[in-house]
């Protein structure tokens, strides 16, 4: 019966209010981290995501990388100790849950991602990423590495939408 009604209009309107899925938005920054020497060591990307309707209404997520392709994550995966995200001024938006990294792969930690149900703190997040102001800080164990700052650029910010139907 499910089956007959979406493939007749596509969509099951009843499902999710007459579209094809929640409203949603997505602002990401990204940037290089270098070391003190100016050698890139690192990737970050990080993304917020927020939904209209659905849960959860809004998330955060990290992915860092290892410099190149095949880098193995080197010189900082197994190193990290802390990653969070603050503002040019320094202040604390978000601390991330560290994960280990894969097996293989070029991942520095595992997939960090969150949950953030406060709105406002969530708004101020966002604001500081489109104003390309956020910074990552990463800590680790290493010698004459132990906090990396790197300022993480707007990588795009897209507008509330809906998924089309087909």
């Amino acid at each position: 019966m499910l089956g007959a009604l979406t493939a007749a209009g596509g969509c099951a309107p009843f499902l999710y209010d007459g579209g094809c899925g929640p409203e949603s938005r997505e602002t990401s920054v990204r940037g290089d981290v270098l070391d003190a020497s100016g050698r890139r060591v690192a990737d970050a990307s990080v993304r917020l995501v927020e939904q209209r309707g659905a849960a959860p209404a809004r998330s955060i997520s990290i992915i860092l990388m290892g410099p190149e392709l095949r880098s193995g994550g080197a010189p900082l995966r197994t190193n990290v100790r802390a990653v969070w995200v603050e503002d040019a001024a320094g202040t604390v938006l978000h601390h991330f849950v560290l994960t280990p990294p894969p097996v293989y792969g070029d991942e520095v930690i595992g997939p960090s991602g969150s949950t953030i149900g406060d709105a406002a703190a969530f708004a101020a997040i966002r604001r500081t990423f489109v104003a390309g102001n956020a910074v990552v800080v990463i800590e680790t164990g290493l010698v004459d590495m132990e906090r990396l700052r790197a300022p993480l650029p707007l990588e795009y910010a897209t507008r509330w939408d809906r998924p089309q139907c087909s």
